[in-house]
């Protein structure tokens, strides 16, 4: 039985660990990210200039080059979030907490269109991939959107975990109009938030999900 508690706290925690690290490095690299957009497109210079080019450098070759360097960097806390994601799936369902199946289906689609779509406009420079980090953060905020509403129906959620998951909405219009628009780290922002928190809650032993009554 104690081996079993020490397995449980032990995967909560390593699940916990990744998403915190793929959260703070996602909010980290956000407006670097999309200062260094603005300096290969030319577009309007947003007032957080200042402190954003004090701490990270974008003098380390040509303005395409910077731009490029900081979208290959920004696949990283991806890669973590899409591992925690599936960690913390199977963690779940091995406690016989179970999720809705359409809300499920589009997280996953999203989140691997997100990845995939910073994966193959930076590393490889398909134009189209652009489009995919976008459509992956559309079906990621239905699903999540979907999870929440179905789980609190069915009791399996607490009602501020729906009220987190519902306040994404705003925070999409937020995150976009702060970094002037810039896709992927605009639309992407409150989701490395949300991973953030759901790392926060797991460190701190609270599932915030239900198992359904017997």
């Amino acid at each position: 039985m104690i081996t079993s508690v020490n397995r449980t706290i032990h995967s909560r925690n390593l699940i916990a660990v990744t998403a915190a690290a793929g959260g703070l490095l996602g909010i980290a690299l956000t407006l670097p990210f999309a200062y260094a957009s603005y300096l290969n497109t030319g577009g309007p210079t947003p007032w957080w200039r200042p402190p954003v080019e004090a701490v990270f450098p974008f003098q380390f070759g040509s303005v395409a080059t910077v731009y490029r360097s900081y979208g290959r960097i920004y696949l990283l806390p991806m890669l973590l979030e899409l591992w925690a994601f599936y960690a913390l799936r199977g963690f779940m369902e091995s406690k016989g907490i179970g999720f809705d199946r359409l809300g499920l289906r589009l997280v996953t689609y999203g989140i691997w269109l997100a990845t995939v779509g910073v994966l193959t406009d930076y590393w490889t420079g398909t134009p189209p991939a652009f489009y995919g980090a976008m459509l992956g953060a559309v079906l990621m905020l239905a699903g999540l959107i979907c999870l929440a509403v179905r789980g609190w129906r069915s009791r399996k959620q607490s009602g501020w975990v729906v009220a987190a998951t519902l306040a994404i909405l705003p925070a999409e219009v937020a995150s976009l109009a702060f970094v002037h628009g810039h896709v992927p780290s605009g639309p992407l922002l409150p989701f490395h938030v949300l991973w953030l928190a759901t790392a926060m809650v797991l460190l701190l032993g609270k599932a915030g999900v239900r198992r359904m009554p017997t």
